[in-house]
Formats: structure tokens, C-alpha cells, sequence
């Protein structure tokens, strides 16, 4: 996990004492990147041409993949999904995802996704999506 040293909240810790929820949220977003960027990784060394030693390999990683959407899926409200779906996964401009929403407001939302599926990746039990390495 790794903090953002420009966050005003936690100036670069990754918590914030004294409250409740000691993680800080730069550091939510952090670990949804990384799974995101996995995910991603996983995505395109999809090979049809399967052998039978990479075939063990190639199951964990559609199996990864398949709870990286039914965890987003199930955490997250249907129009913060629709926002998931369209702008971090499919990668389209922010201004096809929402119209009637200007720039600044989509962003807000989608740190709240990040942050939101950034905690549950990480909380899922009994096998937790983050660290992406020992999935």
C-alpha cells in the first residue's frame, strides 16, 4: 500500500489517527489501481491457443478476473457501476460515461468508486484480491 505524499489528509502516511477508518483513502485508491492494472494485465495475455502447462496459470487468472467484477458488481450502486464499467474498465472520455454531469463532479465520483472498491478488494474474505501477486 503505498500513500500519495500530496494527500492533505494523510500528508503521505496512509492513515489518519483518530478516526474511525484509519486508512486513508489516497491509499484505497492506490490498491484499486494496482488490482485494476492487473486486471488489465490478466485481460491481455487471454491466449486461445491454450498448453497444457499454461492451462493451471490461465484459470487462476479468469478466476481473478471474474471476482474483480462481482466484487465491483455486488459494492457498488448501479449508476457508480455504470461509471466502473464504461470509464475504468472499457476506458471511455468522462464526457460519454455521463451527460448530464459536468467534469469536475464525474471525477468526484469516480474517486468514491476507487476508494469504495479500493476497501473491498481489500477486506474480501477469505481470499482478498489485493495483493494481486498471492491471489
Amino acid at each position: 500500500m503505498s500513500a500519495a505524499e500530496s494527500c492533505v489528509r494523510c500528508h503521505g502516511l496512509g492513515y489518519m489517527p483518530g478516526k474511525n477508518k484509519p486508512i486513508c483513502k489516497c491509499v484505497l485508491r492506490s490498491i484499486f489501481r494496482r488490482c485494476l492494472s492487473h486486471y488489465r494485465a490478466m485481460a491481455d495475455q487471454h491466449n486461445p491457443q491454450l498448453k497444457r502447462k499454461v492451462l493451471m496459470w490461465h484459470f487462476r487468472s479468469l478466476d481473478y478476473r471474474a471476482d474483480f467484477w462481482l466484487t465491483a458488481r455486488r459494492s457498488l450502486a448501479p449508476h457508480e457501476f455504470s461509471i466502473f464499467r464504461r470509464h475504468l474498465v472499457a476506458g471511455e472520455p468522462w464526457f460519454r460515461c455521463c451527460r448530464r454531469v459536468d467534469r469536475g463532479n464525474f471525477y468526484h465520483a469516480v474517486y468514491r468508486i476507487e476508494a469504495k472498491l479500493g476497501r473491498a478488494f481489500k477486506e474480501t474474505q477469505p481470499y482478498a484480491l489485493y495483493p494481486p501477486g498471492r491471489y
